[in-house]
């Protein structure tokens, strides 16, 4: 009885992917682009620099709005040292943190071209009490930012860094706690 007659339909279904978005902070002492100075291990009032890295890994959509914020504990202190120059690394004095205002991550980065980083130099002059401690060079590091084609809204945090530097290969155990004036 439907001889003749269309019984064809057809449907839409649309999936929207959320991208994979990283982000990760490392301190580096001796595998750094920025030049470091200082005693290694640290030492009770001597300054000895260090670097730390933000950087973002982002597979297939744009994210956009990108902010990365941190702060810095009172003992430490900012180098004014950006890598590269203009990356839009700010540092409030009177706060101690320090915004990167990335803008957009686009998709493929750190997959199809290079992973998105910049770099800050900061700089530890350690006191008696750290003596024999492994003191906090930056606090956690929070990064947020939206998904471009999605929508969705990413907040993303990296542990503190601290002179244990896990993320410097060179350095050595000896190297990571803080020792007494000679």
């Amino acid at each position: 009885g439907f001889e003749g007659v269309d019984i064809s339909g057809s449907d839409l279904f649309e999936v929207k992917v959320t991208t994979r978005f990283t982000f990760a902070a490392r301190g580096l002492h001796f595998q750094s682009d920025v030049p470091n100075s200082g005693p290694m291990p640290p030492q009770v009032g001597k300054e000895t620099t260090y670097t730390v890295v933000w950087s973002f890994t982002n597979m297939s959509n744009d994210v956009d709005g990108v902010v990365v914020r941190s702060s810095l504990p009172s003992y430490m202190t900012f180098k004014n040292v950006i890598n590269p120059e203009g990356a839009g690394i700010t540092f409030e004095e009177s706060s101690g943190f320090i915004i990167w205002q990335v803008g957009k991550v686009p998709a493929g980065t750190g997959f199809v071209r290079p992973a998105l980083q910049a770099a800050f130099q900061v700089g530890l002059t350690p006191i008696p009490i750290q003596a024999g401690t492994e003191p906090v060079l930056l606090r956690a590091s929070s990064a947020s930012g939206r998904d471009a084609f999605t929508n969705q809204e990413f907040s993303l945090t990296s542990p503190e860094i601290t002179t244990a530097l896990r993320d410097d290969p060179n350095i050595t155990n000896q190297q990571r706690q803080v020792i007494p004036a000679l």
